[in-house]
């Protein structure tokens, strides 16, 4: 039985000019400065060695790099109690948008990369694919994030 969830989501698709560029193109916006301490967090808990801190965190913000710039503005005028990141990776903006909306952080994705992070930021973990797995706590998101794969991938 599948739990009711009601969704008013940040990101729906690219065509909004919501997302940032594909990681083949320097990102043209400055990270936020409340990202970087959490890229630098995820990094310690990779190790010098790790996919994260060699690959992935240079393009990271460029999936979506004009989100937390909006995520800011919306805070301003929105509280919220419960953010959902559909496909939440690393969790960079996950962290970051519970730190700005002072919301509890629920996450959804098919691997659980750096669990101690998560543990360390309060995320509320489910192991799932959102096409195929129930939302993975009962009740509603204020902030559901979902940055699309195909995006993400490039």
């Amino acid at each position: 039985m599948r739990r009711p969830c009601v969704l008013q989501l940040i990101v729906i698709a690219t065509s909004f000019g919501l997302l940032g560029a594909a990681s083949s193109i320097k990102s043209r916006v400055p990270p936020d400065p409340a990202i970087i301490p959490l890229q630098s967090q995820l990094a310690a808990i990779d190790g010098p060695s790790g996919y994260y801190t060699n690959t992935y965190r240079k393009d990271e913000t460029s999936y979506w790099e004009n989100l937390p710039v909006w995520i800011r503005r919306n805070a301003e005028h929105h509280k919220s109690s419960r953010v959902l990141d559909i496909g939440c990776g690393y969790g960079t903006l996950l962290a970051f948008t519970a730190e700005i909306y002072h919301a509890e952080p629920y996450c959804l994705d098919v691997i659980h990369y750096l669990p101690s992070f998560g543990v360390a930021h309060g995320f509320h973990f489910t192991l799932g694919n959102i096409q195929l797995d129930p939302v993975p706590a009962p009740g509603s998101f204020d902030r559901p994030l979902l940055v699309p794969p195909a995006v993400a991938l490039q």
